[in-house]
């Protein structure tokens, strides 16, 4: 089973989303362990990805953790990027169970907004 989140904010200049975006990068890893301790999971992975270019500032996460779903052991992979292209700043986030995350297919995600978008 795979979930795919999408979102996209535009402020009013570039500094605006850029501030936000720098805001969120500094938040993102409390806010995933905040959420992974919430599940009462054990985390295996974590750690900061290289983004190859995505907009004018990006930055993406792997989680791999192993939770409990109606009782039964399943392991989760999620890879979230966060991205800013001039005014727009987004995030596009790719939670499976039992399999592993194409960070290729989420890259392609995220290009494939900022091309809509801009």
């Amino acid at each position: 089973m795979d979930s795919i989140f999408i979102s996209v904010s535009t402020y009013g200049t570039n500094d605006g989303a850029s501030d936000s975006f720098r805001r969120t990068r500094a938040e993102a890893l409390t806010a995933i362990m905040d959420t992974v301790d919430s599940q009462t999971a054990e985390l295996n992975v974590l750690e900061e990805l290289e983004t190859p270019g995505l907009g004018d500032e990006s930055v993406a996460f792997h989680i791999g953790a192993s939770v409990q779903v109606f009782g039964a052991p399943t392991t989760m992979d999620s890879i979230t990027i966060e991205f800013r292209k001039a005014k727009l700043r987004g995030s596009v986030s790719w939670l499976s169970l039992q399999s592993p995350v194409p960070i290729s297919d989420v890259i392609a995600l995220v290009n494939r907004q900022i091309e809509r978008l801009t």
